[in-house]
């Protein structure tokens, strides 16, 4: 108890030298960590600008920036020829890392048509899709459905229309079609948002 005692009193007498010592350590701890180096990055392939879905990819679109290797996965790009003349399946921000589940190769619209991602979130519906089924597009807004498209076709589904890294969301339901350009924009805004119905063949 003398021992205990002594102690309580020494941290009393000199309580105000003890604060600022321990103030001192805190800044101090403060500091070197705003000083520690950042963490090691990689090299993988970004988006240079905003890139909307159904873009084909050209060299100006595409640049690298550096990522912390624990947020690398297997299908990020390390390479911009990678991606050159692949087509997005999703919208892509400035300095956002690319992976090969945001692209689409070796299926870009022809002229006049356009790709585009919609969700369709039902996974007995998605079970029925198949790249290349004609499907028609309608949407719910006021009294009465109306047809937005009835000329649309399946380009990606499944993993094939997810862009993620690490941590990101993964694109789940999200399905890729084929639609005419002139209706291209109201795809988008309504099958993003989740307002299109979906209907196998043509109405």
């Amino acid at each position: 108890m003398k021992l205990w005692h002594k102690f309580t009193s020494f941290v009393s007498w000199h309580r105000r030298l003890i604060a600022a010592l321990a103030a001192a350590l805190c800044v101090a701890g403060i500091v070197a960590l705003a000083q520690a180096p950042p963490p090691a990055g990689e090299p993988v392939v970004a988006a240079a600008g905003q890139l909307p879905a159904g873009h084909r990819l050209t060299d100006a679109d595409l640049t690298l920036v550096d990522v912390p290797s624990h947020l690398i996965t297997d299908t990020t790009l390390r390479s911009i020829d990678d991606a050159l003349d692949a087509t997005t399946t999703v919208a892509l921000d400035p300095g956002q890392p690319i992976t090969g589940h945001a692209l689409l190769r070796g299926g870009a619209a022809d002229e006049g048509r356009a790709l585009v991602p919609i969700a369709v979130p039902e996974d007995e519906l998605r079970a029925l899709l198949r790249p290349g089924t004609t499907v028609s597009l309608i949407v719910a807004l006021g009294e009465a459905p109306e047809l937005v498209t009835n000329d649309a076709r399946v380009a990606a589904l499944g993993a094939e229309a997810s862009g993620t890294l690490a941590g990101a969301q993964s694109g789940r339901g999200m399905v890729v079609v084929d639609v005419p350009g002139e209706v291209a924009s109201v795809v988008a805004v309504l099958g993003q948002s989740g307002q299109l119905a979906v209907i196998l063949g043509r109405l």
